[in-house]
């Protein structure tokens, strides 16, 4: 049994089987809620707490883009930052035990005593309510635990008083509902497969089941699959990439100190991870697991390429063109990129494309294949062409996205150093990873850019149509604004973030572009200067697409022609 121990640690030893499965949450971090003890925590990989806010009968957490932590506070919710800013707050007269950050930025909670179902505006105004209960009737302590907003727009609600989940269109109706036979129901989830995902507590035998939407319980894991009987109360859970679920395991009415706060299942119901520190949580009722950089790990998705599918027309793409299609990890959407083969002891050189474009833009722009393809092929670079969600300027799903889809093909063709290369909005894009994973990348050629916010700043101040669709459409991507998301878009700003890029960069800047401010690329210049692998390259009298023709040394990541003027 693989048990995260440190000092001060009760460690309990569920005398489970050890699954064959290697255990996804050992060495993870993670956010927990301690209902008892009336806090939101983040535990490090050894065990000790970094991050602690108050959190009375804490029973519902998120963690979110850029790292700031979504609770319910009892008769309210929060997010707050990790400097320890509040991002956003609801105070209620009524008991709140659910909460979810929904893709608009709008904040969903479910109210337990009013039976009501909110969206909250990023101003805390209700823009939608939906009551279970008829007018002046109040459901008390009981009615209501977990509740989720779905991606049709419907309601799935743990009616805990009641031993029941039901599901609600937004006009009320009943759209499904499931009799829990064990321990009452307080968390739940629709899987991918449509299938229903509950926790049940007390009062009934606790454990974990999956419901058809048929009605029928095609899996579940309770005592009698546990030695040890190691669980009491579960209560919130998350599907985790290797397809095991970590569980909460409530410890109160009673049971404190008598079992593991936490437990990793593996889908065969072997324990192949436990988390038990009895001196500093009291009954962890929610849980949630950072991913890389601090993002928030995906829910049950995991990352897959989905198909592989050559390239027949040999006019447009290099023999050996593959079209990936892949589902991504952060929200079960698919998207799709090229991949030409080369020498993998060389380079593998990332195109991102620009503005309004897609994944093959080096292929079909004629200008861009004509001078890029060219260099590529010659110098026998692995060329991997994303199609980036479109304008998304690198936003937390495309980011997500691209380090899933680099540790796929890594894995499927070899490919060894990295690097970035794009125009415009694929130079931003560049930037913007190079920023939250520089430890992924070899180098960085970006083309005609400046810091992401000042960018985004200057586009929707623009009186040009096109500039202003670029702002919406990259703050729909993000889910909110740079005002709305400060955390999310700082991490990928290059002048927030300038000692984090050590690696091989050149910018690439026309002196006249009319759709990025220079003055703002000459801020990046003067940040990134100190560092002795940047080199920026300023075309006098340049245009937009000047900063695109500049001959680099793909191999050395430097530039092949004299500078025209250097900064």
């Amino acid at each position: 049994m693989k048990t995260l121990a440190s000092a001060g640690m009760c460690v309990w030893a569920v005398m489970a089987v050890i699954a064959a499965d290697t255990p996804y949450m050992k060495g993870k971090r993670f956010a927990a809620g301690d209902y008892t003890g009336g806090r939101v925590c983040i535990v490090e990989a050894d065990g000790k707490i970094s991050w602690e806010q108050k959190a009375p009968s804490c029973d519902d957490l998120w963690i979110l883009p850029g790292g700031s932590i979504l609770f319910n506070t009892g008769h309210g919710v929060k997010e707050v930052a990790m400097d320890g800013k509040v991002l956003f707050e609801y105070q209620s007269v009524s008991e709140i035990y659910a909460v979810q950050r929904l893709a608009n930025g709008n904040t969903f909670v479910g109210e337990c005593s009013s039976g009501r179902l909110l969206e909250l505006a990023p101003d805390g105004k209700t823009v939608k309510s939906l009551s279970l209960l008829p007018e002046g009737q109040k459901g008390g302590h009981s009615f209501m635990r977990n509740a989720r907003v779905l991606k049709n727009g419907n309601y799935l609600v743990t009616l805990c008083g009641q031993k029941t989940v039901a599901e609600y269109a937004p006009d009320g109706k009943e759209a499904w509902t499931f009799k829990v036979p064990g321990g009452v129901p307080h968390s739940v989830q629709r899987l991918a497969n449509g299938n229903t995902l509950i926790a049940c507590g007390d009062r009934g035998e606790p454990g974990l089941l999956e419901v058809s939407p048929g009605g029928e319980i095609v899996w579940k894991v309770d005592n009698s699959d546990l030695p040890g009987r190691p669980l009491k109360f579960l209560t919130g859970f998350q599907k985790l990439p290797n397809g095991n679920v970590l569980i909460s395991n409530w410890l109160g009415h009673g049971k404190f100190g008598t079992a593991p706060h936490l437990l990793e299942i593996t889908p065969e119901k072997k324990v192949v991870w436990t988390y038990a520190d009895h001196r500093a949580f009291k009954t962890i009722a929610a849980v949630g697991v950072f991913a890389e950089g601090g993002e928030p790990l995906c829910g049950e998705e995991r990352f897959a390429v989905l198909a592989r599918t050559p390239m027949t027309d040999t006019h447009v793409y290099p023999q050996g063109t593959v079209k990936l299609r892949y589902r991504s990890a952060f929200d079960g959407k698919e998207d799709w990129a090229l991949f030409t083969p080369g020498d993998t002891n060389r380079n593998t050189v990332v195109y991102l494309h620009g503005s309004f474009s897609s994944g093959d833009q080096i292929f079909t722009r004629k200008d861009v294949r004509a001078f890029w393809l060219t260099r590529i092929l010659k110098g026998r670079h692995p060329l991997l062409s994303i199609n980036m969600r479109g304008t998304s300027y690198m936003s937390p799903a495309a980011t997500r996205d691209l380090t899933d889809l680099l540790d796929a093909c890594r894995g499927t063709y070899g490919l060894g150093r990295v690097v970035l290369l794009g125009g415009s909005g694929g130079a931003s894009s560049a930037m913007a990873y190079a920023c939250v994973h520089p430890e992924r990348v070899d180098g960085v050629i970006a083309m005609g850019m400046c810091d992401i916010v000042a960018r985004l700043d200057f586009a929707r101040k623009s009186s040009l149509p096109v500039l202003q669709k670029l702002a919406a459409t990259v703050f729909a991507a993000y889910g909110g604004t740079p005002e709305e998301l400060p955390e999310v878009y700082r991490q990928r700003s290059v002048l927030a973030q300038a000692d984090r890029l050590t690696m091989p960069i050149i910018l690439t800047m026309g002196e006249k572009d009319a759709l990025i401010p220079v003055a703002e690329t000459r801020k990046i210049a003067a940040a990134l200067k100190r560092h002795p692998a940047f080199r920026y390259v300023e075309i006098p009298g340049g245009n937009h697409d000047s900063a695109v023709w500049v001959d680099v040394d793909l191999e050395a990541v430097r530039v092949r022609e004299p500078e025209t003027r250097a900064r």
